[in-house]
């Protein structure tokens, strides 16, 4: 599953003409302690617990399922997109150009809006993995940073089925 959610966000981006970091992976361990080094994108594994997905809201079964909340599990995975932040200052001041926070700050808004929609494609391609019952769902793209030189945002897809392995 996480290596269809990189592979849609990949394949999104591409389509778009938008280039993303060369450095892409499926990380170990807890998506909030990755390293922001350099620019990257990453899938990560937030947790796997019983029941329906807690972002998944008031959103129940899909009619004429047979499916109960204690028979099935829900997984949520984190997708981090991280890049440089404008440092380079003038040589006076230090202060980075405006011109280029500017540029960033538009780029910045492109890139939320493609991974809102390249996470509703992989809701699609991770779907169609699972029976009609499964519930497949995008979450918000979060704003993160800038920390130090680097910004990103972050955004969650939770998948809530039986068969989950």
């Amino acid at each position: 599953m996480s290596q269809a959610i990189l592979d849609a966000v990949v394949a999104h981006f591409a389509a778009a003409g938008v280039a993303l970091p060369e450095r892409r992976y499926v990380a170990p361990g807890d998506p909030a302690q990755i390293a922001w080094d350099c620019e990257q994108l990453v899938v990560a594994l937030q947790g796997v617990g019983w029941g329906q997905s807690p972002s998944a809201g008031q959103a129940l079964a899909k009619t004429g399922t047979m499916v109960g909340a204690t028979g099935v599990r829900h997984a949520v995975f984190v997708i981090a997109l991280i890049r440089c932040t404008p440092s380079d200052g003038d040589r006076d001041t230090g202060i980075p150009d405006a011109a280029d926070i500017h540029a960033a700050g538009l780029d910045f808004m492109t890139d939320m809006g493609l991974l809102s929609q390249a996470l509703l494609e992989a809701c699609a391609v991770v779907q169609a993995g699972f029976s009609r019952s499964a519930l497949v769902e995008p979450g918000v793209v979060d704003p993160q940073g800038p920390s130090g030189t680097m910004h990103g945002m972050t955004a969650q897809l939770s998948i809530t089925a039986g068969e989950l392995v």
